[in-house]
Order: C-alpha cells, then sequence, then structure tokens
C-alpha cells in the first residue's frame, strides 16, 4: 500500500536547515541538515506511524488535497510516499506460529530428506508476495521448487 500526503516544507534559520512538517499525521515534524536529509526523516517518521497505525487495526490518516493546505509564509508543499509494503518487507521481521496441515506421505519425504519445512514455505511465500508486488496480474500458481 502506496500512500501519498502532502508536506510543509520549510527552512530553518536557527540552525542553517530545514523543517518538514505532514500535517496529516499528528506529531510528524522533522528536521534535517540539507533538505534531501529533512524530507527522507520525514518520510521515515511518516511510515512508521502509519504502519504502527495500521498493525494496531486503526485506519491510516487520510492524506488531504494538497490545494488544502497553505504552508506559513517561506513555506511551500511538497509530496511524500508513505509506501507502506516495502517498510514492511524491512523492518516486519517478527515471526508467527500458524499450524500447518500437509499430508502423512509428504511430511514423511520431508523427513526422509531432511527437509526444513518452514524453510521451504517462508521462501516460497516470499517469492509470491515479492512477484506480486512487481506485477499486475494476479498469481495463481506457486514457484517452481527445486528438487529436493
Amino acid at each position: 500500500m502506496k500512500l501519498i500526503y502532502p508536506a510543509c516544507v520549510y527552512r530553518d534559520e536557527s540552525n542553517n536547515g530545514w523543517e518538514v512538517d505532514v500535517p496529516d499525521i499528528k506529531g510528524c515534524v522533522c528536521k534535517g541538515a540539507t533538505l534531501s536529509d529533512a524530507l527522507v526523516n520525514a518520510i521515515g517518521l511518516a511510515t512508521a506511524t502509519v504502519a504502527t497505525a495500521l498493525e494496531n487495526g486503526e485506519h491510516s490518516p487520510a492524506p488531504r488535497d494538497p490545494a488544502s493546505i497553505l504552508p506559513e509564509p517561506g513555506g511551500f508543499i511538497n509530496m511524500i510516499m508513505v509506501d507502506i509494503n516495502a517498510y514492511s518487507l524491512k523492518i516486519g521481521e517478527a515471526y508467527i506460529s500458524r499450524e500447518l496441515k500437509i499430508p502423512r506421505w509428504l511430511n514423511n519425504f520431508c523427513e526422509a530428506r531432511k527437509v526444513d519445512v518452514n524453510d521451504v514455505l517462508l521462501k516460497t511465500l516470499t517469492d509470491l508476495y515479492e512477484r506480486s508486488q512487481t506485477t499486475e496480474a494476479d498469481i495463481t500458481c506457486a514457484p517452481k521448487l527445486d528438487a529436493v
């Protein structure tokens, strides 16, 4: 999921840097020595804030129309992108336990060949997920597994 938020950008004269305020995301105000640093910091904080809200079962803050936002004098509007999928891949490495049901014959096959079922499943599902992010087409078949 990608969301585009308007951000108000200001020159911070006190330290010769930049300040970025994302008004649609409460508390999302960041600074940086360069404009690039300030925007990267704002994107990071905005992404973490939205991801945390979603993980807690809350809705992501709705981005407003940039035309409805008037920055303070000397400021300007810059759009930032919050990419929840990329963030989840990078940060979301917490594992959960799920029950797996496979036929006895398949379990025997895996045990006899010392196949790590969790590893195979993780690799297969990760590949499926990554392919789904790079194409608009529905992924309806599992990737070909290497011979065991």
